[in-house]
């Protein structure tokens, strides 16, 4: 029993001390970090109404497509 906890104990230990941790910081650069900025740049200019920035981030060919199929342009 003993050896039993002391292997669930260093287990638990093992995989706590190797586990990603999501608040950890990120390296300046990485996708990840550029995608986190990108998103604050947009939802900023939605916020704020500024339409030419929201729409200088879309493709001239984007296509919203709905949950019901509702094409728009």
């Amino acid at each position: 029993m003993k050896l039993l906890v002391t292997l669930l104990t260093l287990l638990s230990t093992t995989i706590g001390a190797t586990a990603q941790r999501p608040n950890s910081p990120k390296p300046a650069g990485s996708p990840e970090v550029e995608l986190c900025a990108f998103m604050a740049e947009l939802r900023k200019a939605s916020i704020e109404g500024d339409v030419d920035t929201i729409a200088n981030s879309m493709t001239d060919d984007y296509v919203q497509t709905d949950i019901n199929g509702y094409r728009q342009d």
